[in-house]
């Protein structure tokens, strides 16, 4: 069979698997809308004890998609960080899932108001391939927090660990509560024209456009998480090692490909060789292997021919470049830390978000400069400011604009019990925490009639009563509340409004 004719064929059989897994929650959702805490928190611990039963399959997969991936890095970022969502969910949910009574004006008597979180219904994840597992099933414990169904869409840039989850999420949840969605191009564009209850794409701003475009058509409320080029501001009273070591030790994680990466740092002018002296110290800890036994490979020579075209071009331009480790070779993929002094704003590198080892260095004489550097540029997912000066710290956060703020460390933001997104180009809504409960949760506003009060004398046909209330609706500001009360007391609902 012709390869192309062959790669349709297995495109439309995916396509036509998510229509039926899609239609199918949908009815089974209709049939349980709103599951009770016990059911929510069971399928909270099928969730964990999926990764608990299959911590040796991920270490493979994960290996296999990036060539390089040790297994303690799989531990701490893809297993453990969503172990910890889990845990901080569970000991919350009870509380989050109460009503959250609202008082009412005077005029309504006793009648009583609150707000009921409701699942949504049927979800969209689509997760990208550099946190392929964590950034799937992550957001998936909102998703069922919150009493949700839902349909994974895994990046195929790392098929391996889309397979893995297409097989444990298949093995832990009937399809008709969760199940995944395995394909190409054609499936990923064909996945946000449902009309799901709500859609979360992780990704780049690119897609997200397009993601957005297919949502709007059928009016689906969407979740961005992207990215963008989170800076670094060091200010002058914070060049020291404790900075150096962050922001090298962030730079490695995932080595560099992390969406709330320090893109690239600001330092002040003379304080530029101090700094680059302690960035070295601390990079050099990393091996000259450029830290192969602790930190995984870029994911594909796409990605690793993209960034050796960014630092070419810099190299190009005349700037500066300080390379810490050996020459790494495309097959391997373990590219080198390379710091880029001072590019200009019209460099690739300055444009587009980096997602790897390299590090430009941009200096400033005042921390005014700083924050207009950043203000001139889209708002980025994180911004990170070390500084020991309080006054300082306060102006950076409060004269910029970014999806988080973490203040004398890199991605201190990124919490169980903190709302995580973006803001503008690096995205809109969150999850994590209560606000993830909360965006995957319709916030349904109930308001139950008392036996007494003025509410049916606001309808037609109007008498005295309704006039009575309007006059005191207009009434002095200080009288007003006390009138209202007393009016509502002193004339039930049967009395006033239709005479």
């Amino acid at each position: 069979m012709n390869a192309n004719i062959q790669t349709i064929d297995i495109e439309a059989k995916s396509i036509g698997k998510l229509n039926h897994s899609f239609q199918l929650q949908q009815e089974a959702f209709f049939k349980d809308s709103y599951p009770s805490l016990k059911e929510r928190i069971h399928r909270l611990e099928l969730l964990k004890n999926m990764f608990i039963k299959n911590r040796d399959k991920m270490h493979e997969a994960m290996q296999a998609d990036f060539g390089n991936h040790p297994t303690i890095s799989t531990d701490l970022l893809e297993i453990g960080s969503v172990f910890g969502r889990i845990e901080y969910v569970v000991k919350n949910l009870k509380q989050w899932m109460k009503p959250d009574a609202r008082p009412l004006s005077p005029i309504f008597g006793n009648s009583e108001a609150y707000v009921l979180p409701h699942p949504k219904g049927v979800v969209g994840v689509m997760s990208p391939w550099n946190f392929p597992i964590q950034l799937a099933c992550g957001p998936l414990v909102d998703v069922l927090a919150a009493g949700n169904r839902a349909i994974l869409k895994p990046s195929e840039v790392t098929p391996n660990c889309a397979k893995l989850l297409e097989d444990m999420i298949a093995e832990t949840f009937d399809e008709s509560l969760v199940t995944t969605a395995i394909g190409g191009v054609s499936l990923a564009e064909h996945f946000s024209t449902l009309r799901w209850d709500h859609m979360l794409y992780t990704g780049n701003a690119h897609i997200a456009r397009k993601v957005m475009a297919n949502c709007a058509q059928n009016l689906v409320p969407v979740t961005l998480e992207l990215g963008g080029k989170s800076p670094a501001i060091v200010g002058r009273s914070k060049v020291d090692t404790n900075t150096a070591k962050y922001i090298s030790g962030a730079k490695a994680t995932k080595r560099g490909q992390v969406c709330i990466n320090v893109d690239y740092c600001l330092v002040p002018e003379e304080n530029l060789v101090n700094f680059i002296e302690l960035m070295e110290q601390e990079f050099t800890k990393l091996g000259a292997d450029n830290a192969a036994n602790d930190v995984c490979s870029i994911v594909n020579e796409r990605h690793y021919d993209r960034l050796s075209e960014l630092l070419a071009e810099a190299r190009e331009l005349g700037c500066e470049t300080i390379q810490m480790g050996e020459e790494s070779s495309r097959e391997v993929r373990n590219m080198p830390f390379t710091l880029v002094m001072n590019p200009p704003k019209n460099s690739r590198i300055m444009k587009e978000e980096i997602f790897g080892p390299l590090l430009p260095i941009i200096t400033y004489k005042h921390i005014d400069n700083a924050i207009e550097h950043v203000n001139l540029g889209e708002k980025p997912l994180g911004i990170y400011v070390f500084s020991k000066d309080q006054n300082e710290i306060d102006h950076v956060s409060m004269n910029t604009r970014s999806g988080g703020v973490a203040i004398n460390c890199v991605g201190g933001q990124v919490q169980p019990q903190i709302g995580f997104g973006g803001v503008g180009e690096s995205g809109m809504g969150r999850h994590r925490g209560e606000e993830g409960f909360k965006e995957f949760s319709n916030p349904r506003g109930y308001m139950k009639a008392g036996t007494w009060g003025l509410f049916d004398s606001m309808l037609p046909p109007y008498g005295p009563g309704t006039q009575q209330l309007v006059d005191t609706l207009f009434g002095t500001p200080i009288d007003k509340l006390k009138m209202l009360g007393s009016l509502a007391k002193n004339n039930l609902t049967s009395r006033l409004g239709r005479r």
